[in-house]
């Protein structure tokens, strides 16, 4: 039986372990493929082609990672064959899932920005990460306090906080962290977050019972949002899903389309990574809030202090950088966000 988070949940990918008519081959499509795909570019920086992943398809490049990913490992069944093949049979589903699941458990961190737009799966090889460099000079990041008071834009934020039937099948997740770390800061402005419909410490539950993984994904979990609570159009939802965790922490979406009804902006935190993070990554809500207050992709602030500076790639044990300076100009956008009133 498969173990991996990523892998275990996969009728398809459970048969291909103990089932030859279930393997993987070129032409295969759907999500268990996709997931193939998330755990080769997770273990081996494989190229996948863009087409492919968004398309859930076996295709000659998802081939080429899957003979390559056998090949360094030696994964040859010897009662048939003398070289590694390109199909993901009971021995390849297998070892992809082993390694997986130790790759969870050891908590590698591949922070990736969020405001890379919706439906480009970027590799997680440091190479390929889209890094961005403000021209604003990092000494107009001013620390809150130490003598002039702020400007007061007195402006109430309004979210709506919600999580998936799987985030809350695994243990729940709790927003009050993000949003007393956010209020903290929203305070020296005259602002402050406000939870509509719901609670901060017990959240609505949607009906998305998967992880998401591509953009498909978002869409549908998009709606069951809208299912439990329409309308409302000056209120950000903020969803807490289950994803990869090579996925980003947060991630900021726009112009989400269902049925020809175009969404408003808003955001999805990984409750695969924020679940259980230091107190330091409770500024994930407010990082996104920035990004959601923006019509377009907005450049991170320079430096570390900011709670608007762009994600880091670490290990687990290495330090992540503080964040926790909220700047005026940043506390100006918010209040101006379509949710601020």
């Amino acid at each position: 039986m498969l173990i991996s988070s990523l892998l275990r949940e996969d009728p398809r990918l459970q048969a291909c372990l103990v089932d030859d008519a279930a393997h993987l081959t070129v032409g295969s499509q759907g999500r268990a493929v996709a997931k193939v795909q998330m755990a080769l570019l997770a273990l081996d920086w494989l190229r996948i082609d863009q087409g492919e992943i968004r398309s859930q398809t076996y295709g000659s490049s998802t081939a080429a990672a899957v003979l390559s990913f056998k090949s360094k490992r030696g994964i040859i069944n010897y009662n048939y064959q003398r070289t590694a093949d390109n199909i993901v049979g009971k021995m390849t589903i297998a070892a992809l899932d082993k390694e997986m699941a130790v790759w969870e458990k050891a908590s590698r961190r591949l922070d990736i920005c969020s405001c890379c737009p919706p439906g480009d799966l970027v590799s997680p090889h440091p190479s390929d990460t889209r890094f961005f460099a403000s021209e604003v000079s990092s000494s107009t990041l001013s620390n809150v306090g130490g003598g002039t008071k702020p400007k007061q834009f007195n402006k109430t934020l309004h979210i709506y906080c919600s999580m998936s039937r799987k985030t809350e099948r695994e243990g729940g997740f709790n927003f009050q962290p993000q949003i007393d770390f956010a209020n903290a800061r929203l305070k020296n402005f005259g602002m402050q977050i406000a939870v509509d419909f719901s609670s901060a410490t017990s959240p609505d539950i949607i009906e998305f019972v998967d992880s998401i993984v591509l953009e498909d994904d978002v869409a549908i979990a998009r709606q069951a949002c809208e299912n439990k609570h329409s309308g409302s159009p000056g209120v950000l939802r903020v969803m807490a899903c289950h994803r990869g965790i090579n996925a980003p922490p947060g991630q900021t979406f726009r112009g989400v389309t269902v049925g020809g009804v175009v969404f408003k902006t808003f955001i999805i935190l990984n409750s695969n990574l924020t679940i259980s993070t230091t107190p330091k990554d409770n500024n994930v809500l407010i990082h996104e809030m920035i990004h959601a207050s923006h019509a377009k992709i907005e450049i991170h602030d320079p430096g570390l202090d900011s709670v608007f500076t762009q994600y880091v790639r670490t290990q687990s044990n290495e330090s992540q950088p503080a964040r926790t300076i909220l700047n005026e100009n940043r506390a100006l956008e918010l209040s101006n966000g379509y949710f601020a009133t």
